[in-house]
Protein backbone atom coordinates (compact mmCIF):
# COMPACT_ATOMS: atom_id res chain seq x y z
CA UNK A 1 0.00 0.00 0.00
CA UNK A 2 1.34 3.94 -0.90
CA UNK A 3 0.15 6.42 1.28
CA UNK A 4 0.89 9.83 0.41
CA UNK A 5 2.40 12.59 3.04
CA UNK A 6 2.54 15.92 3.82
CA UNK A 7 4.26 18.01 6.06
CA UNK A 8 2.82 21.41 7.02
CA UNK A 9 4.93 23.25 9.05
CA UNK A 10 4.95 27.01 10.30
CA UNK A 11 8.41 28.22 8.68
CA UNK A 12 9.31 30.49 11.77
CA UNK A 13 7.77 28.34 14.66
CA UNK A 14 9.76 29.07 17.50
CA UNK A 15 9.89 25.67 19.11
CA UNK A 16 11.28 24.17 15.78
CA UNK A 17 14.29 24.57 13.55
CA UNK A 18 13.39 24.79 10.07
CA UNK A 19 16.90 22.16 9.25
CA UNK A 20 15.00 19.86 11.39
CA UNK A 21 11.37 19.70 10.05
CA UNK A 22 13.62 19.01 6.62
CA UNK A 23 15.48 16.09 7.82
CA UNK A 24 12.33 14.74 8.95
CA UNK A 25 10.68 15.40 5.59
CA UNK A 26 13.65 14.24 3.65
CA UNK A 27 13.85 10.75 5.67
CA UNK A 28 10.25 9.62 5.19
CA UNK A 29 9.76 6.75 3.23
CA UNK A 30 7.02 7.97 1.15
CA UNK A 31 7.69 8.69 -2.27
CA UNK A 32 4.65 10.62 -2.77
CA UNK A 33 5.64 13.41 -0.17
CA UNK A 34 5.07 17.42 0.08
CA UNK A 35 6.42 19.74 2.42
CA UNK A 36 4.48 23.14 2.97
CA UNK A 37 5.79 25.82 4.83
CA UNK A 38 2.94 28.01 6.24
CA UNK A 39 4.49 31.69 6.18
CA UNK A 40 3.39 35.26 7.57
CA UNK A 41 2.99 34.01 11.03
CA UNK A 42 4.52 32.42 14.27
CA UNK A 43 1.96 31.02 15.92
CA UNK A 44 2.30 27.27 15.52
CA UNK A 45 -0.56 26.05 16.05
CA UNK A 46 -1.63 28.03 12.69
CA UNK A 47 -0.65 25.06 10.84
CA UNK A 48 -4.20 23.29 11.90
CA UNK A 49 -5.99 26.10 10.20
CA UNK A 50 -4.02 26.18 7.01
CA UNK A 51 -4.77 24.01 3.74
CA UNK A 52 -2.13 23.86 1.09
CA UNK A 53 -5.33 24.18 -1.41
CA UNK A 54 -6.25 27.12 0.42
CA UNK A 55 -2.73 28.86 0.62
CA UNK A 56 -4.57 32.68 1.44
CA UNK A 57 -4.59 31.00 4.87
Amino acid sequence: MTVPALVARVHHDSSTRPEDVQDIYDNLAATDKKLHWIEGTTRRFERYNCSPSAPSR
